[in-house]
């Protein structure tokens, strides 16, 4: 009897500060395997999710480390004291980027913006400030709140920033105008935490009265909330579900799951930490898994919940159902339906009338602070595990890399800027105490699948066929059907699609060559096969086939109930999410047939991944790439072009040029890569006619 699968589990403990005690922890939202600690000791410590030892101490405070907050890409860390004054470090670069101070009591919480140089703070005294990191000056200082600040974040699409504190009042601020775009005041508490939906405009929010109620962005009112009934103390930390429909809360020794529309308790899940202060939830997209981190004195706790294993991805209780699942075939959640999302752009992002007031601002630099480098230590305990978190690709390759060195310095290249080679890569297991024949922890961990697909049945070894002249060929024998039969039962339970591999070509899940050719033949030592054992030949490869093709299909399902008219980078997201390339080609056609449908937006998420298919060894992908690659040069070189030559000369705060000019980055680097793979023969002979006519376009592109 196969027993229930294991909800949470204890990941690690170990003592971080000592001496002293943790004061704050934050997890990286991106991956969620990258966590910081700040203590009573002054010093902020950088650790691996599911390892024990500290990778990097960072030193330059003078008082208690209070707050913690990584960017949006891992690669830069903000921290704020007990004395008001904030470090932030480029972890890449490992070094102190700025240090600004110019408030009067202690930073309680922080965040930084999704794609600019800014950063807000939060305040004891009920002020929250924003900064301009690159010119090092407050721009500017939010005022309003009359009690301590306990939350502050940027919107997803960087427009807003939302304040929270424990007067009972959230207030979002406009962040070109610099006043008020709305404030909740009729709440009966504080709140603890805020979440934004990822895509439209919502947001959650838990308070102190045991609830948790929902905002809508858009109409600035509350749309539902939890029963104070549902929670027996205070939720402390939120987290939305990637898909949009389902909020996790902790709650005592508990996580909550939520409903969004209608707000309804899913489920209960027993986690075990309620001696804690849990500080920090992040939800691993990639894995299926929600990590919760929490500090009881000196030490750090981290654990991992299956959110595959629990609802609304398990049946849910009857008296809930109809209030939850949702039919299959509707084109968007229920969550999204009749919301604007936060992705849609707008022109004249920042008021040309607030140019100069900022820019007086920024010329004055206020609250500016000097870099000390001698003040600012930053010491590598663990250099192997820096390197494969935080060391950036610094060169571009010009030309393929030699065969003799094609496995060290392939590997290393084909990384991302910010590759997660030992943590991100693999889902973390509960652990276990049967099976006394389990591979070790390394190779356990190597081979754990995802927690939704069941483990594929190892290929039973067989001794090495003898080699037989070459008049007789014999048919095949019983054993060896049996044997191909154990072979395309592996097959078709291991058709789940593979992460990606430190930032290469997604690993296309396909069909065992082997399933379809003539196996070599012993001499004739057992009768021949029977009529049975030759159809069970023939049908068991047709089955591996099904199966990788249902799954293929079920991806494009999922890939087209995202698809609409005004949600096509949505669905572009989800296709990237599932990293199957078959699925990416398919989306590529459609929208190569499309041309009208791509924006600057789509071609940055795309093209990393159409830089990832000129190494596949198909060479119908590798001509897909170049088509698309070849169609965002023809409609986007020249801005892009134009926006980065001109990018860092115009003064002032504009949120929207900041935008484009990352987005025009992230198409250049690619385009560049792109550029360097078309200089191998074997490449651009497989991209065709296309490729060389891409290759043109490129060399005109570089700056």
């Amino acid at each position: 009897m196969m027993t229930e699968a294991k909800k949470c589990w204890k990941l690690t403990e170990c003592v971080a500060h000592t001496p002293g005690s943790v004061t704050c922890l934050s997890l990286g939202q991106l991956t969620g395997s990258i966590l910081a600690t700040g203590g009573d000791d002054k010093m902020v410590k950088l650790w691996v999710v599911g390892r024990t030892s500290c990778i990097m101490s960072l030193a330059g405070h003078t008082a208690s480390v209070e707050s913690l907050r990584f960017n949006s890409k891992e690669d830069k860390l903000a921290a704020g004291s007990l004395s008001g004054v904030i470090k932030i470090w480029d972890l890449n670069e490992a070094k102190l980027m700025r240090s600004l101070s110019s408030h009067k009591a202690a930073v309680s919480c922080l965040d930084l913006h999704p794609f600019g140089d800014f950063a807000v703070s939060g305040c004891a005294d009920g002020s929250a400030k924003l900064w301009d990191i690159r010119r090092k000056g407050c721009i500017y200082t939010y005022k309003g709140h009359t009690e301590p600040l306990t939350c502050v974040k940027f919107s997803p699409d960087g427009r807003w920033v939302v304040t929270a504190g424990q007067d009972s009042v959230i207030k979002i601020w406009d962040l070109e105008a610099g006043k008020i775009q709305a404030e909740f005041v009729e709440l009966s508490a504080g709140a603890t935490d805020l979440s934004f939906h990822p895509s439209v405009l919502l947001m959650a929010a838990a308070f102190q009265d045991k609830t948790v109620r929902f905002l809508d962005l858009e109409l600035f009112q509350s749309i539902g909330s939890t029963l104070e009934t549902d929670m027996p103390t205070p939720p402390r930390r939120i987290a939305f579900n990637p898909d949009g429909n389902s909020v996790y809360a902790s709650c005592g020794d508990t996580l909550k799951i939520i409903n969004v529309e209608p707000t309804a308790l899913l489920e209960t899940v027993p986690v075990g930490w309620g001696r804690l202060t849990l500080a920090d939830l992040v939800v691993s997209a990639r894995h299926n898994q929600l990590i919760g981190a929490g500090f009881a004195h000196s030490s750090v706790v981290t654990y991992v919940v299956d959110v595959k294993s629990c609802a609304p991805y398990v049946t849910p209780a009857p008296a809930q159902a109809a209030a939850v699942l949702s039919p299959p075939d509707k084109d968007r959640p229920t969550t999204t339906s009749g919301r604007k999302s936060f992705n849609q752009p707008e022109p004249n992002l920042v008021p040309k009338t607030k140019t100069s007031k900022k820019k007086a601002a920024l010329a004055g630099g206020a609250g500016a602070a000097s870099v000390d480098e001698e003040s600012s230590e930053m010491q590598i305990h663990d250099p192997e595990a820096y390197n494969d978190i935080f060391a950036p690709k610094r060169a571009l390759r010009r030309s393929p890399s030699p065969p003799s060195s094609s496995s060290g310095a392939g590997a290393g290249a084909s990384r991302p800027a910010h590759a997660f080679a030992a943590a991100a890569a693999k889902p973390f297991t509960p652990p276990t105490k049967e099976s006394p024949t389990k591979p070790p922890d390394g190779d356990q961990r190597r081979a754990a699948p995802e927690p939704a697909s069941p483990p594929p049945q190892p290929e039973p070894r067989q001794q090495p066929p003898q080699p037989s002249p070459p008049q007789q060929q014999p048919p095949p024998t019983r054993d060896r059907a049996r044997s191909r039969e154990h072979r395309a039962e592996a097959a078709a339970a291991a058709v789940t699609p593979t992460p990606r591999n430190n930032g290469g070509a997604p690993a296309a899940v396909s069909v065992s060559v082997s399933d379809f050719l003539p196996q070599q033949q012993q001499p004739p030592q057992q009768p021949a096969e029977s009529d049975e054992d030759l159809v069970s030949k023939f049908r068991h490869p047709h089955q591996s086939f099904m199966s990788v093709i249902g799954a293929r299909e079920r991806h494009l399902r999922r890939v087209r109930s995202m698809w609409s008219a005004d949600t096509v980078k949505t669905a572009v997201d989800c296709a990237l999410l599932i990293q199957d390339s078959a699925v990416l080609i398919d989306l590529l056609n459609v929208l190569t047939a499309n041309q009208s449908l791509w924006t600057l937006d789509i071609s940055a998420a795309l093209l990393p991944a159409i830089r990832d298919l000129f190494n596949s060894k198909h060479a119908s992908y590798v001509e897909t790439g170049a088509t698309a690659a070849l169609l965002v040069l023809r409609q986007f070189s020249t801005l892009i072009k134009s926006t980065l030559s001109a990018h860092g000369l115009s003064p002032g705060v504009d949120l929207s040029r900041e935008d484009r000019a990352q987005r025009c980055r992230v198409c250049y680097d690619c385009l560049m890569q792109i550029s360097s793979a078309l200089a191998s023969p074997d490449t651009l002979s497989k991209a065709g006619q296309t490729g060389r006519e891409l290759k043109m376009f490129l060399l005109q592109l570089q700056l």
